[in-house]
């Protein structure tokens, strides 16, 4: 496998992205994780992945628009009113809440992803605490994925390249490109009330399915293959 300096670079910006999704997901948002979004780095970071797709880097942008214009503590209350409570959730963040019949949290969806975990080596930072199938959690999961990869890439290690981009494209399949859909038509609904968490929402799903093309596109070029 002949070592590309520009794939590492989009193997350093896909788990750049996931950690930064994850964070987006995992509590309201702080004047930390608002000074990264804003950051010309992550700028850079959307504008690398939105080279075949001019919707990413517009959707970045609609949400550095919306973080010039509101305060933290709109976004808090946001961010409670659409994943937290205690009134009725407009946008659960747990994945079994639209894939299973009865929109209920703790479902076999949640096991599954646990097991899915485990069979990577991954454990949730919030376990037991929180289900497993929680967006930053899946996100994170998906980040811890991206890091071994990068690490797999560098060392020129293919059998565990390939092993790894495997396992991220069952994940994107089986999981995040199967519910992000969903979370983002319930977010939809929020738009006009919530526009922060809309649009990175909307962000999150073309960088997924920008993901997705990527890992495909790696075994298609033979980077990772075994021989």
């Amino acid at each position: 496998m002949k070592h590309d300096e520009d794939i590492e670079v989009l193997l350093r910006a896909r788990e750049f992205c996931y950690l930064l999704f994850s964070k987006v997901y995992a509590a309201p948002l702080d004047a930390e994780l608002k000074q990264i979004i804003l950051a010309d780095e992550t700028r850079e970071v959307f504008l690398l992945v939105g080279l075949e797709d001019s919707r990413v880097l517009r959707s970045y942008a609609q949400v550095s628009d919306e973080l010039s214009v509101s305060d933290l503590d709109e976004y808090a209350s946001s961010y409670n009113s659409l994943m937290v409570g205690p009134d009725v959730l407009l946008a659960p963040p747990w994945e079994s809440s639209y894939v299973s019949p009865d929109r209920l949290v703790f479902q076999r969806s949640t096991l599954e992803v646990r097991e899915f975990f485990r069979s990577q080596g991954y454990v949730s930072p919030f376990y037991p605490h929180e289900p497993d199938d929680h967006l930053s959690i899946e996100l994170s999961f998906m980040g811890f994925g991206a890091e071994k990869l990068l690490e797999c890439y560098v060392r020129n290690d293919r059998c565990n390249s390939r092993n790894t981009i495997d396992a991220q494209r069952n994940f994107l399949d089986e999981h995040l490109l199967v519910w992000v859909p969903l979370f983002l038509d319930q977010m939809s609904e929020q738009r006009a009330s919530h526009q922060f968490y809309y649009y990175a929402a909307e962000l999150l799903q073309l960088f997924l399915h920008w993901d997705e093309a990527f890992l495909r596109e790696l075994i298609g070029m033979g980077e990772c293959d075994d021989g």
